[in-house]
């Protein structure tokens, strides 16, 4: 394939090229060899699809159990909204504890200082800092994260989301099982919505992917919409 920023493309195939590079700056022109190449393989993928056509009988629907679809998609729906509520909270936390310790290196500030590992943001909300995380307790609500490397923030896993949920049961009823949270999080790791990098000093963290953003961002318009 040869680059050519002079020339626009001149087929169809030529243009899908074009726009998929031309964020790069790159315009590509197929030489013909390699234009009639891909003709023949299109030319042919069609007469196979036409072939395997022919041969297959009418597809019978298949029964799926009641709500199997429904109930993944409103589980992945619940368990995001309950990640989202998790992440804001802790980056709330962290932000009055930076504002309360006068640091951004939080971790540091309560290594060298050991009577600031525990104490009061107000009169409701008590901390208490703990290995690599802290403790952030709010009435019934319990906020526990760790920091992911160079203090990072955005980072979940089972137990402590559960952990959190027990303390709103009513906005997320059934969420306090971290076994059910488990499972939860599987499916949205094999969807590409979190993923675990394993990162030190915290290697059981998930964080949220670009698309686990933007499925977030749905969400939270739709309930807007609502």
């Amino acid at each position: 394939m040869i680059a050519d920023s002079r020339t626009p493309p001149t087929s169809a195939l030529e243009r899908v090229i074009a726009k998929s590079v031309n964020e790069w700056g790159v315009r590509y022109r197929l030489t013909d060899s390699e234009r009639a190449l891909l003709r023949g393989r299109s030319e042919g993928r069609r007469r196979r699809t036409t072939r395997r056509e022919r041969d297959i009988p009418p597809r019978r629907r298949v029964h799926r159990p009641e709500g199997s679809a429904a109930q993944m998609s409103e589980m992945a729906t619940d368990i995001l909204a309950l990640v989202a509520a998790y992440v804001d909270a802790v980056r709330s936390a962290v932000r009055a504890l930076e504002v309360q310790l006068g640091t951004t290196a939080l971790l540091g500030a309560v290594r060298v200082d050991r009577r600031r590992r525990e104490g009061s943001l107000n009169a409701n909300t008590n901390y208490s800092f703990h290995g690599v995380g802290c403790r952030v307790t709010r009435g019934e609500t319990t906020l526990d994260f760790d920091f992911g490397p160079g203090g990072r923030v955005g980072g979940f896993d089972a137990w402590r989301l559960a952990l959190f949920a027990g303390g709103d049961s009513r906005r997320f009823a059934g969420w306090s099982d971290s076994d059910r949270v488990t499972l939860a999080l599987r499916s949205l790791e094999a969807d590409g919505l979190i993923e675990a990098p394993r990162l030190e000093p915290s290697p059981h963290l998930h964080y949220l992917t670009p698309a686990g953003e933007i499925a977030i961002a749905a969400i939270t318009i739709g309930d807007r919409r609502a």
